[in-house]
């Protein structure tokens, strides 16, 4: 996530200015650093769940 925001930022502030994020969900354990950032961010609430179900690949 870290990665992906830093390759993204100087495009995505752009688009930003015409969107408003209302809230965001996600599934799994988050750092506190993407926490922060995704709660910087937002109008409304960053939730973090956990992940329960779903897809688990194990090597």
């Amino acid at each position: 996530m870290l990665a992906h925001w830093k390759m993204s930022d100087p495009y995505i502030q752009d688009v930003m200015e015409h969107c408003t994020v209302e809230s965001f969900e996600t599934y799994g354990e988050m750092s506190d650093e993407v926490l922060t950032g995704l709660r910087s961010g937002l109008a409304g609430a960053a939730v973090e769940r956990p992940l329960v179900t779903g897809f688990t690949r194990f090597r």
